[in-house]
């Protein structure tokens, strides 16, 4: 059976990941408060620690943040494939895990349980089809990737020491679901919107990021005038609070 494929964030924003490439592992920030579990726990056990230790949580936060904490720890095997993160250069780093779950007391947040990852490979996001980069987006810390988007991350990912094509790989089998709270779908989906703007923003040519550039200042209160195409001596958009250029502050900007 072919090796599964895992997408395991790197925390808002990507906050953890390099700390996950420098310590050649990844992990979730969702068991500090429940310590140690032992190796045959089960989903259900898991869900009565954070019951104990979270009694405010809603079921559905208790649910979800349960059933990521017990996928990391029993359900990702070693030989497994996993993928994170990394927006600042849009990029997703792919690795084999080696490793099973640790427990490391005052381990920080985000790091009470790694599992040791040997990273190889990485693919551009602006490479990536739309269908996938929006199944990347899903609004889970840890879930297991669907056929498709695995099977794409596979034919595009090169080596991260080199430019060489890697071969392909047998892709994963589909993902199971687990229960999200209000609270997650809202902070998930805040940070999926800013990744797809992104992406829009990368593909826009420089007449229309002149465009966009004018529009927040004009939302910002400015008034702004945008030189058309050909010779613009350098400026292509100047605003001021008046609009004539008498009142500070004035900016003039180059696009592009």
């Amino acid at each position: 059976m072919p090796e599964n494929m895992w997408m395991v964030r790197a925390g808002r924003a990507g906050r953890l990941f390099d700390d996950f490439i420098e310590k050649n592992h990844v992990s979730i920030g969702l068991g500090e408060a429940i310590g140690k579990i032992r190796s045959n726990v089960t989903r259900a056990d898991v869900v009565e620690l954070y019951r104990g230790v979270y009694p405010s949580w809603s079921d559905g936060k208790v649910v979800n943040a349960a059933g990521q904490l017990y996928r990391f720890h029993a359900e990702i095997k070693k030989g497994d494939t996993v993928a994170t993160y990394d927006p600042s250069i849009r990029r997703y780093v792919l690795g084999k895990v080696t490793g099973d779950a640790e427990w490391i007391e005052d381990g920080g947040q985000g790091c009470a349980f790694p599992r040791a990852v040997t990273w190889t490979l990485h693919v551009p996001r602006d490479a990536l089809s739309v269908t996938t980069t929006n199944t990347l987006g899903a609004i889970q810390t840890l879930f297991l990737l669907n056929e498709d988007a695995a099977a794409e991350l596979r034919q595009l990912a090169v080596p991260l020491a080199a430019p060489d094509d890697a071969e392909p790989a047998p892709a994963s089998k589909a993902p199971a679901k687990d229960a999200t709270s209000i609270d997650d779908i809202r902070e998930e989906s805040i940070e999926k919107a800013g990744e797809l703007i992104e992406d829009h923003i990368t593909k826009l040519d420089p007449y229309e990021l002149q465009d966009l550039v004018a529009g927040i200042l004009r939302a910002m209160g400015y008034k702004t005038r945008v030189s058309g195409p050909g010779a613009d001596r350098g400026v292509d958009i100047f605003a001021s609070p008046d609009g004539l250029g008498l009142q500070e502050p004035r900016i003039l900007s180059h696009v592009g």
